[in-house]
């Protein structure tokens, strides 16, 4: 599992040295407006005309100060939620963006950490 983007690193991989704990949460989003006339009833409109939008949330219970400092690297190198990037998830690669509550940290033991990261696929 790696994330990319040209501006970090110059152009290298965020190999994770670690794999995310059980219970990576997958889900689409689909761009349907739903709205109702005033007789009650309902008329929908496709936005991305038939196209949806996956999202991954998975967690990082158990990392390394420098895996820490890395993926805050990544993070502020994105701008958060600002820049596109690819997410490579083992076996396919998706362009991506973060939302702006990933990576934040929480040492649960000396120089561990933990986080969370929440991605949403760009059409």
């Amino acid at each position: 599992m790696y994330f990319n983007h040209a501006d970090y690193d110059s152009g290298s991989n965020l190999v994770f040295d670690v794999e995310p704990d059980f219970g990576t949460t997958t889900n689409a989003i689909y761009g349907n407006d739903v709205q109702e006339s005033y007789g009650g009833k309902e008329y929908s409109d496709d936005r991305w005309a038939g196209s949806k939008k996956n999202t991954w949330s998975f967690s990082l219970s158990n990392i390394s100060s420098t895996f820490k400092d890395e993926l805050e690297t990544f993070r502020d190198t994105v701008l958060g939620s600002h820049k596109t990037f690819t997410y490579n998830d083992g076996s396919t690669s998706h362009t991506v963006r973060m939302s702006d509550d990933s990576l934040s940290f929480s040492e649960v033991s000396y120089q561990r950490y933990s986080t969370s990261v929440n991605l949403r696929k760009q059409i």
